[in-house]
């Protein structure tokens, strides 16, 4: 069989007791046509040396500036202020006619950007051959020096490609907050007596009326933005704005204003081409129609991504300790070029490969073997699980989840009328259930329990002792931050963490690891057991 090496970036990311390496992160090209196979081999142990990458992308820090060369994309990131990508170049080019905006609008009007000071934290976390890291990490000011939510975004950029990821952290660290009214099913899901469907409870929390990131680029002139299963919707944007309004993620949830008038449609992927004279932008927002209310804006003045689409009268509170975060792709290519439509496409739908034969046997998931599913293994469990995964499939309706940002990748316990607030771990089930079957939605509603997780339902900051860094129990509002228990489980956010390699996962596993010992040592301390006679913990 003939060989031949691929460059490849390799970081060990968890080892067995005797230090070999348990999971490794592993960031290389695949190159495959439709229909066609390729087969990829890892070798690992004493005596294997990868060979030095040719072209690797570059990383050069320098005091207040850190400069990004993947090849055929250059830009840089200010250490004093933050604006995403600034000197952003593209082939020779320049692709945008000004750095990018990442703002948010507080519902008294006041408007708050990335760059009003200087980040907290601006580190390389990751600095190639093949993939770069940046994470940058401070409060969104006004002019007026006022702060409002601080943000954490990591941009990665890669070898020799014109696109780059980012995710992009909004949360609530403040000390004083404001009050906020939330609906909660008093009696069932949705509520069975319409005389009193709802009761209303009050939590603290930070009130939004928008927040989105603003592309500009010279010129504009055509837009195209994807639909699936069909044809692009397209258009000229000389003629006048256009907005897509994402408000659920069921059929005829989205609302398209054009200069012509407006249209419904279906949910769609959430992906948008610009073009000018001399740059093709693509854009592009993962789980856009899941993680709703979204919105994409567009003018010949550039692309905005509306993460947060709310209003003055009716925003959104995000409430204390609690974070909201996107992900997103920006593609830059030459003019006229398809590549970056395409590049969404796969970003939106991305493509998972496992081999469950071999994952199981490796017993990297738990300390003991797996049993790979087939038709000799399937049990009664197998059935539960895969009749579980067809319930996620089907979206829930606006009586259960009126926000989908809130609440898509959890799902409800029935005997409380609350949510799971993946209490016990059920994002490990659906690893595990992937790790066997090589189920694909498995793996991806794993992925977006975890990420609903370390939003909704971890406690990054409650300004008390016992509870910061908690995860939050069955709550109807996914908000109950308590002492960690013996319902408290980090398991599936470590291997989320492992199989994607996103550090906030392993973040939030040392806040939750950190509160349970801050709670049961002083526990212990105080009162000699576990227990707190008075307020005794699960």
């Amino acid at each position: 069989l003939f060989r031949s090496e691929i460059p490849a970036q390799v970081r060990a990311t968890s080892f067995w007791e005797d230090d070999s390496i348990r999971w490794a992160l592993l960031d290389f090209n695949v190159d495959v046509q439709p229909e066609q196979k390729s087969a990829y081999v890892v070798e690992c142990g004493q005596g294997v040396k990868r060979s030095e990458v040719e072209q690797p992308i570059r990383v050069k820090e320098e005091d207040d500036l850190i400069h990004v060369d993947t090849g055929p994309l250059q830009f840089t990131v200010s250490k004093t202020h933050f604006r995403l990508f600034e000197n952003l170049v593209a082939d020779g080019k320049r692709a945008l006619s000004d750095s990018p905006t990442m703002q948010v609008t507080e519902d008294s009007g006041k408007r708050f950007t990335t760059s009003g000071e200087r980040p907290y934290v601006v580190a390389v976390e990751e600095a190639g051959p093949l993939r770069a890291v940046i994470a940058v990490m401070g409060w969104n000011t006004n002019e007026k020096g006022e702060r409002f939510l601080t943000y954490t975004t990591r941009i990665h950029a890669y070898r020799g490609q014109r696109f780059v990821r980012v995710f992009h952290t909004l949360t609530d660290r403040h000390k004083e907050n404001v009050m906020g009214h939330h609906k909660v099913a008093d009696q069932g899901w949705p509520a069975t007596d319409p005389k009193i469907p709802y009761k209303d409870i009050l939590l603290p929390q930070r009130n939004v009326a928008d927040c989105s990131v603003i592309l500009p680029l010279v010129d504009a002139t055509r837009w195209e933005m994807a639909v699936n299963g069909a044809s692009p919707l397209a258009g000229d944007v000389q003629s006048g704005p256009v907005v897509h309004h994402q408000s659920h993620r069921i059929k005829g949830s989205g609302l398209l204003t054009t200069p012509n008038g407006q249209v419904t449609t279906d949910p769609l992927p959430g992906s948008v081409t610009l073009g000018s004279p001399d740059v093709s932008v693509t854009a592009a927002v993962y789980r856009y129609a899941d993680l709703f209310p979204k919105e994409i804006r567009l003018s010949k003045q550039g692309v905005e991504l509306g993460l947060l689409p709310f209003s003055k009268d009716e925003p959104h509170g995000i409430l204390k300790g609690t974070a909201r975060t996107t992900e997103m792709l920006f593609a830059f290519e030459p003019a006229k070029s398809s590549e970056g439509a395409q590049l969404a496409r796969a970003f939106c739908e991305p493509v998972v490969m496992v081999n469950p034969d071999w994952y199981c046997a490796s017993a990297g998931f738990l300390d003991d073997p797996l049993l790979p599913e087939n038709d000799k293994t399937i049990g009664t469990y197998d059935k539960i699980v895969s009749n579980f995964i067809n319930d996620l499939k089907e979206p829930l309706t606006p009586g259960y989840d009126d926000c989908g940002l809130i609440n898509y990748g959890d799902f409800l316990y029935g005997a409380y009328n609350r949510w799971v607030n993946l209490e016990y771990d059920s994002d490990l089930g659906l690893f595990i259930h992937f790790a066997r079957a090589g189920d694909r939605f498995a793996y991806l509603f794993g992925q977006d329990s975890s990420r609903h997780f370390l939003d909704s339902d971890t406690g990054w900051y409650t300004g008390d002792f016992f509870t910061h860094g908690a995860n939050f129990p069955h709550d109807y509002a996914h908000y109950a931050p308590h002492a960690p228990s013996g319902h408290t489980y980090t398991v599936g956010l470590m291997h989320y963490y492992l199989l994607t390699g996103d550090r906030r996962g392993l973040e939030a596993t040392r806040y939750n690891a950190d509160a349970c010992f801050r709670a049961f040592y002083f526990s212990v301390k105080s009162w000699g057991s576990l227990y707190d006679p008075k307020d005794p913990v699960a």
